[in-house]
């Protein structure tokens, strides 16, 4: 098994975690055990069914499912222990696995497909406040289904629950697309505004919009800051109307 710890905030950190095969023998008897205990097999005691038939009866994929699941939570509180990490809630493994077990909800890809068109709409290439407005509501609605849609069953080549976890990171980028095109109030290079068709060098020309999620209010904010001095060797081979500087 490898690891890799990365620091999303003071208060929050991800754990990438890539697990072999091998690695998941010695949890499949302990799996094979579990699942034997709850299926019924004419002929056999509940718990008492021999391996090869617990797999014959539901397949090596879901033995491998119930091995990951005995195997995951382990080796998370063993990680959290090496690298010194207190957690103040319980590590989020359910919400990985949630996709999986709900027994129905929207197919993942209508909402994808839905985003995306909703974007290509809204937030294309030509902008006003208008549509953007309207793309920030839009956006919370998605995220709304979200959070609601079914990954179908099994975690080995399910593309159903790969997409149901990749939503929200596609759904939080989209937002801050829209949510700096609409601070924006000027047009710049693949940025239009149709109600502010130029572009303002003296303002908007000057700073960077920085992006955050405020940890305290789980909401997405924005704050401009002036971009540092262009050094001077750069400056000395550009001109005057490269840099828009005012005569």
């Amino acid at each position: 098994m490898k690891y890799k710890v990365k620091k999303i905030s003071d208060f929050e950190s991800s754990i990438e975690i890539t697990v072999d095969f091998d690695d998941l023998e010695e949890k499949k008897d302990e799996a094979i055990s579990k699942i034997s205990k709850s299926l019924k097999v004419k002929g056999f005691r509940p718990g008492k069914i021999p391996k090869n038939i617990v797999v014959r009866e539901v397949g090596e994929d879901y033995v491998l499912e119930e091995a990951i699941d005995i195997y995951l939570p382990e080796q998370i509180f063993e990680i959290l222990n090496k690298e010194e990490i207190s957690p103040a809630v319980r590590p989020v493994i359910k919400e990985t696995l949630a996709p999986l077990q709900r027994n129905e909800g929207e197919n993942p890809a209508s909402v994808v497909s839905d985003l995306r068109k909703m974007m290509q709409n809204k937030v294309g290439i030509i902008r006003t406040k208008s549509q953007l407005e309207d793309a920030l509501e839009d956006l919370n609605e998605l995220e709304g289904r979200a959070g609601s849609v079914f990954g179908g069953s099994g975690k080995s080549y399910n593309p159903g629950w790969h997409q149901s976890l990749e939503i929200k990171a596609m759904i939080d980028v989209s937002r801050m697309c829209t949510l700096a095109a609409l601070r924006r109030e000027e047009s710049r290079g693949g940025h239009t505004r149709d109600d502010f068709p130029l572009p303002d060098h003296t303002h908007w020309g000057k700073i960077n919009s920085v992006i955050w999620m405020n940890d305290s209010t789980g909401e997405m904010e924005i704050r401009f800051e002036s971009y540092p001095p262009i050094p001077s060797d750069l400056r000395n081979l550009l001109d005057s109307e490269d840099l828009h500087e005012e005569e």
